[in-house]
């Protein structure tokens, strides 16, 4: 219960003026239109062939963007103590602070994901009661691609480097998502090199296990290990990297 009530303090302090349906409506909507924008570029380029592909990955890449930077500057105000609310009166450490607001995160992007999904699918003529119930059923799977951008967001706040890099990491690292994290065309398109960095870019996978499971029915579990390991990967590179720096848990 303690729990609950810190996680809702925090939201309720950070987002005094949006309320929830407001982020919903405009919010969600406008990444509707950026993920068809997208969509139809891919379809004038592959055709109908192509258009499940580039969906599947491009229903993800808005909300993720949007919400790394999000979590990126949410997070360096609590490593930098730069700012004091409620939380700090409790004297909880500061990644239990982070780790309550985590689920704030999650279920915004998780509805914005799958608002996303209904509207576009229905847009194009393609959603069916079965395709909807197929992606509610891989729901985790979607959580874990979340939970990837979410972990690496913590980890560009815990660096200790120049602000002006700091701040454009987020940025660098959408481009990244964009051109190599398999979102708009099959990485086996790419030089061997660029392959291989694809393969380790965080939320790869997850979006690589989606696609797979919606389109050919199968299920790759290899792509979810990877996914998992490079989620504990940078939780642990995360961690070391704000205690190497003298950040303070209270």
């Amino acid at each position: 219960m303690k729990f609950l009530t810190l996680y809702y303090l925090s939201t309720k302090i950070k987002n005094a003026q949006l309320p929830f349906k407001y982020f919903i409506t405009f919010f969600g909507f406008r990444i509707i239109f950026q993920v068809l924008f997208f969509v139809s570029i891919a379809f004038e380029i592959g055709g109908e062939d192509y258009l499940d592909y580039a969906l599947y990955g491009n229903i993800f890449l808005p909300a993720l963007a949007f919400f790394i930077v999000e979590i990126f500057n949410s997070s360096k105000e609590e490593f930098e103590e730069e700012r004091i609310d409620i939380l700090k009166l409790t004297g909880k450490p500061v990644y239990y602070i982070i780790f309550c607001k985590t689920f704030g995160y999650l279920f915004y992007t998780l509805i914005v994901i799958y608002l996303t999904y209904i509207v576009s699918f229905l847009v194009l003529g393609k959603l069916s009661l079965e395709s909807f119930t197929r992606f509610l059923q891989i729901a985790p799977i979607v959580i874990l691609a979340i939970t990837s951008i979410y972990v690496t967001s913590l980890l560009f706040a815990s660096l200790n480097i120049p602000l002006f890099l700091q701040y454009n990491l987020p940025n660098f690292f959408i481009l990244l998502l964009m051109f190599l994290g398999n979102i708009n065309y099959p990485i086996n398109f790419l030089p061997k090199f660029l392959q291989f960095i694809s393969m380790w870019l965080p939320g790869t996978n997850s979006i690589s296990f989606v696609r797979e499971f919606m389109i050919n029915n199968k299920y790759i579990y290899a792509y979810l290990f990877r996914e998992i390991f490079i989620i504990l990967s940078i939780v642990v590179i995360s961690i070391y990297t704000y205690n190497r720096k003298g950040g303070k848990n209270d």
